[in-house]
């Protein structure tokens, strides 16, 4: 497997992971910002640099017993830890537009979700996350078109045997390595990683949770049939 093959026409990667205080990006925040950006050579990847910040919450305001659980993270590591959120906001958009001109693929396992928030954490201080110059990959959707139910970052981690190399740990920056070596597990079966950019699916049962200039949204069934012929 070449990865100038995988990732056709893009100079850098980024994989990225969020942890929030809740499943609305509308009234939620990021608390975890996890991001590792790479540079595509024609047979690896090579490490440039990775971001990982708490995020302080506003005044007054707690984490839920739920995502204390869930997360490990604690109010107290957020204040003494994090950063706040302008901060957060300025250092990822400093990773999200290089300097020098580079076509940059953005990475995610269940994408819209984490595009979502950071739309969202952008927004706060007037930036326009959909004007950047980035396309979008969603490690969910082909892990759909791969495997039967459930489709957790967890299941796919134990449908390829990654388990001795990475971990769903709930923190942001372990499940966006996750989320890679996921994605190239993938890659190594099957050529039609490319067919998926820009193409996210989701549950016909319910609307798309967001909705993305860029992002074509297509209902995803369990079926023999890739989302992609149909795009």
């Amino acid at each position: 497997m070449k990865l100038r093959e995988v990732f056709n026409g893009y100079q850098e990667i980024i994989t990225l992971d969020t942890e929030t205080t809740g499943l609305s990006f509308e009234q939620n925040q990021i608390i975890e910002l996890g991001v590792v950006r790479y540079k595509v050579l024609d047979d690896e990847l090579v490490f440039v640099e990775e971001l990982n910040e708490l995020i302080k919450l506003p005044p007054q305001e707690n984490l839920s017993p739920e995502i204390v659980k869930l997360t490990g993270i604690t109010d107290e590591d957020l204040s003494k830890n994090g950063i706040f959120m302008s901060e957060a906001a300025k250092k990822l958009y400093a990773i999200l537009t290089p300097s020098d001109e580079k076509n940059i693929l953005f990475i995610a396992y269940n994408a819209a979700f984490d595009m979502a928030f950071v739309r969202s954490l952008f927004a706060r201080f007037l930036v326009d996350f959909e004007s950047l110059p980035i396309d979008f990959l969603d490690v969910l959707t082909i892990y759909k078109d791969r495997a039967e139910y459930p489709h957790k970052l967890k299941d796919a981690i134990a449908h390829y045997q990654l388990e001795d190399k990475v971990v769903n740990s709930h923190r942001a920056s372990d499940d966006a390595k996750a989320a890679l070596a996921v994605l190239l597990a993938m890659a190594g079966e099957k050529n039609d990683i490319g067919r998926y950019i820009n193409l996210f699916g989701f549950n016909p049962k319910y609307a798309p949770m967001a909705t993305f200039q860029k992002v074509i949204n297509r209902p995803q069934n369990a079926n023999s049939i890739p989302l992609y012929a149909n795009k």
